[in-house]
């Protein structure tokens, strides 16, 4: 299967759930429960903080092999996503 996406992270998603999907789950059920237990009117502090990490973390990507810190960014990914405005897609840039 050949899959393409001019966002090098959705790529990156896509293989952490072909290849790492327990660790990913994981990884999203802590995001899950920090932002369940975060009381709802600083919830836009965990997402701005979460947005800060993904934005920083970018610079110490390698797109082209899988590594630990593709899990967590994965999960960001996710996570930055389910929680945006109207669980639409916004690039958090």
């Amino acid at each position: 299967m050949i899959l393409g996406d001019k966002n090098p992270d959705v790529i990156l998603t896509y293989q952490v759930i072909q290849q790492r999907v327990d660790t990913l789950i994981e990884t999203l059920e802590h995001y899950q429960h920090r932002y369940n237990t975060t009381p709802r009117e600083e919830r836009k502090h965990l997402f701005l903080e979460i947005r800060r990490q993904f934005n920083t973390q970018r610079f110490e990507i390698t797109y082209h092999t899988l590594a630990e810190n593709w899990i967590q960014r994965a999960a960001q990914l996710i996570t930055l996503n389910k929680t945006c405005f109207n669980l639409t897609y916004v690039n958090c840039l």
